[in-house]
């Protein structure tokens, strides 16, 4: 019985060793602390604190306060378009797999029963194989186009609003690539506070929101 309970104990997946437990606070103390920083980042922009923690909804916000609500759509267009060809790979895929398992079990009954079922030739196997390879291809290219749409609408968004708060593009850049450390500078930094440029939008001077 005791040796039951070692070979179970060794069974462990590394998830829960300590290096796994460790990876996951980790993860866990870094959204907790983006999640608070959209949070005071929210209240100071007028907005309900709590907004900010609702998916789409505050970023939708987020657009329409500092760009227009265009740029949103196409962010949403193509996520949900990437999806959709993803599950339509997987879907592929699935069917695949069935097609394979079925020419398997009707080559090893042809071989127990000869002459009955015809047993499909290797060389349409490989056109199969082929043809899953150019799926391959294409959701790698389309992973790419779209992380490039992803990454070049945020960072056109942060620098709108790392303006509003009187930052520069390394501000924007640094919340786009590194929105760890300065997301949480934005939101605790009281030194920082809410500037809508004006001349951008009325044609008047600055005037700071309180």
């Amino acid at each position: 019985m005791y040796n039951l309970f070692l070979n179970a104990e060794s069974a462990v997946p590394a998830a829960f060793n300590g290096t796994g437990i460790f990876i996951f606070l980790d993860c866990a103390a870094v959204i907790a602390l983006l999640m608070v920083s959209r949070f005071h980042i929210f209240e100071k922009l007028g907005f309900s604190g709590g907004t900010g923690l609702i998916p789409f909804r505050s970023d939708f916000l987020l657009y329409r306060t500092f760009w227009n609500k265009k740029p949103f759509f196409v962010l949403i267009i193509s996520l949900g378009s990437y999806l959709l060809i993803c599950c339509s790979l997987i879907f592929i895929m699935i069917i695949n797999a069935f097609i394979t398992m079925a020419r398997v079990a009707a080559s090893a009954a042809s071989t127990i029963f000869k002459g009955i079922i015809n047993i499909p030739t290797t060389h349409e196997n490989e056109v199969e194989a082929m043809n899953f390879g150019s799926y391959d291809v294409s959701i790698r290219v389309l992973t790419i186009l779209v992380a490039v749409i992803i990454t070049v609408i945020t960072l056109l968004l942060n620098v709108r609003i790392a303006r509003a708060f009187g930052k520069g593009i390394g501000f924007a850049i640094g919340m786009t690539f590194i929105p760890v450390v300065f997301f949480p500078i934005l939101a605790f930094n009281k030194n920082i506070e809410l500037i809508i440029d004006n001349n951008e939008k009325n044609g008047t001077e600055q005037t700071k929101i309180e």
